[in-house]
């Protein structure tokens, strides 16, 4: 990520750990102790969890879910009886990945009427819907299964209720006050809850639902089991649920099985975007992998990612493969019209106001999200983007840490009621009344100014530990390889790298845009590359040779060749003072 001299980041350095942590951990390098600190992975057993994440010890027992024994014995009934079982799942990575998991269970203990809707996004909205409840019924369904969603939909599984189903939820989103009256409920954050870990995907908690039900029927399952980690792995990385505990070891494993997939659709999708099994990595699920998929349920219907994940022929892959590639790539031509539109509109922000609102009348509301998202990370604070559809205004809200947009929607609700809402703490949807846009604008502004007082919108730069060159060793780089897999709660680490001296300068790439630079310690010494991308049109032209400068960097392995070499990845710069 690269900033524009309107939007320089302030730097925060993590606070250093004390020296009673450092002397806990002799046999560890300083830096990587106080990473471990960062992550708040403070014991031994933590610690050994974190580097050496296993299986069998660090995945729990899925029947320690209150619910689970009886969801498990609920579809064994369905199963034995040959009833009709739908599983209801979302248009996102998540709630396709959590729906294939399901269907793939289903099957293979013998599930002869068993049905998958994913709802379409712009016209059936998030969450069950009363007209698709109602074909259920009409279809004599007696089984219905949320994955991903449920827990927001109390009214709609009533109605399947008093249509003559039991409802089995499993969802991981935030419940709201009244929680939907279903015959089983399998989420790790609900109240009451007593499985050990509480930041399960969707996908995840599907998976838990099916070590279940593999469990329960096959003597010999575990192989089964694991194969379907590639879709945990998917659904854990691209929710973007924190990448600690549980759900590290689950990405872990599922990296393995996603490097030797044997899904034809995947493979397929690999190859279209040039990545080979055996190198992917969690930042390419949340950077290529996740995107796409997303694309079909963003530009079209999500059943084109589910058909894609579930393929069992090379040709039905590569013509999905391919459709999905296409459709990412109007996607990105969309957003970026949507949020060069939006921009103009925002103008300047004065820094008192708390939050960020913008109506439009015929944006895509497949693109809300990815839009407020973008818009969010430039002003930090939180934004919602509302547009017109189906003759109602629709509403995509994304925020930054430490808001909780949720909650911003229920205060706005007691005074503008909105006609849906729901999500998680940074990340939420909503709709309203074709009449109430001014009003939701005025409360809106209202609930934001009060419930965020306290709060000062910031762009920063999060710095993990201030490491000198010469600190910078093949022991450390190696040593951080072991952080791995990178996302949320276990971020790329960024380090402040002070008081460096410019020996070598120019822009590279199309356009020049990138900025290639050796950098040495002051007075001469070691000296490392540098590469940073986006980086050109700036610095290139304000840095000179023999400049000093405080690097904000990543610390990488650059190979070309054959030949491998250390390489910082500039992510910000500021002259030394």
């Amino acid at each position: 990520m690269s900033y524009s001299q309107n939007h320089q980041p302030t730097w925060i350095l993590a606070e250093k750990a004390p020296p009673s942590f450092f002397r806990q951990f002799p046999e560890l390098p300083p830096v990587v102790a106080q990473l471990l600190y960062n992550r708040r992975l403070l014991s031994q057993e933590q610690v050994d969890e974190f580097f050496s994440p296993d299986y069998h010890t660090h995945v729990h027992d899925p029947f320690l879910f209150r619910d689970m024994e009886g969801a498990v014995a609920r579809v064994f009934q369905a199963l034995d009886q040959e009833e009709t079982i739908v599983v209801y799942g979302d248009y996102d990575v998540d709630g396709v990945a959590g729906a294939a998991i399901l269907l793939t269970t289903l099957k293979r203990l013998g599930a002869g009427k068993v049905h998958v809707h994913l709802p379409h996004r712009e016209k059936e909205g998030y969450g069950l819907n009363e007209e698709a409840v109602r074909e259920f019924i009409r279809m004599r369904a007696s089984l219905l299964i949320t994955v991903d969603c449920g827990i927001a939909n109390a009214e709609e599984v009533k109605q399947a209720k008093d249509g003559g189903m039991d409802v089995i939820i499993v969802d991981h989103h935030k419940p709201k006050e009244e929680v939907p009256p279903a015959n089983f409920i399998l989420h790790c954050g609900i109240e009451g809850e007593r499985y050990p870990f509480r930041k399960l995907s969707g996908g995840g908690t599907a998976f838990k639902f099916a070590q279940a039900l593999l469990a329960r029927s096959l003597s010999s399952h575990e192989a089964f089991e694991k194969w379907m980690l590639d879709l945990v792995a998917l659904s854990t990385v691209a929710d973007m649920v924190e990448l600690m505990g549980e759900n590290r070891t689950l990405v872990r494993y599922g990296l393995m099985v996603l490097n030797k997939t044997q899904r034809r659709g995947l493979r397929a999708l690999l190859r279209r975007i040039g990545r080979s099994l055996g190198t992917i990595t969690a930042e390419d699920i949340s950077w290529k992998i996740a995107p796409r998929l997303n694309a079909a349920g963003r530009m079209d219907h999500a059943n084109a990612a589910l058909e894609l994940v579930m393929a069992d022929s090379d040709e039905e892959a590569d013509r999905l493969a391919n459709l999905i590639h296409e459709q990412n790539n109007e996607r990105q031509r969309e957003t970026e019209q949507m949020v060069k539109e939006i921009r103009e509109r925002i103008g300047e922000v004065p820094d008192s106001q708390k939050g960020i609102c913008v109506f439009g009348e015929s944006w895509s509301p497949a693109l809300l999200g990815l839009t407020a998202g973008r818009i969010e990370r430039e002003f930090a604070r939180p934004v919602f983007i509302v547009t017109f559809s189906q003759g109602r205004w629709v509403g995509s809200g994304r925020g930054p840490a430490g808001v909780d947009l949720v909650s911003l929607l229920e205060a706005v609700h007691e005074r503008v009621p909105l006609t849906r809402f729901g999500g998680h703490a940074q990340a939420c949807g909503f709709s309203l009344d074709k009449g109430s846009k001014e009003a939701f604008l005025e409360v809106f502004h209202d609930v934001a100014q009060n419930m965020l007082a306290d709060f000062t919108p910031e762009v920063t730069l999060d710095l993990e530990a201030e490491l000198t060159l010469r600190d910078i060793t093949w022991d450390i780089v190696d040593m951080l390889v072991k952080f791995e897999p990178f996302g949320v709660g276990n971020p790329r680490p960024h380090f402040l790298i002070p008081s460096c001296e410019v020996a070598g300068i120019q822009r590279v790439g199309n356009g020049e845009s990138h900025l290639k630079m050796r950098v040495q310690e002051r007075g001469g010494g070691v000296v490392r590359s540098a590469i940073g991308f986006g980086h050109g049109a700036e610095w290139g032209e304000r840095l000179r040779v023999g400049d000093v400068v405080d690097l904000a960097c990543e610390i990488g392995i650059n190979e070309w060749n054959g030949n491998r070499e250390i390489q910082m990845k500039i992510i910000d710069i500021r002259m030394s003072e």
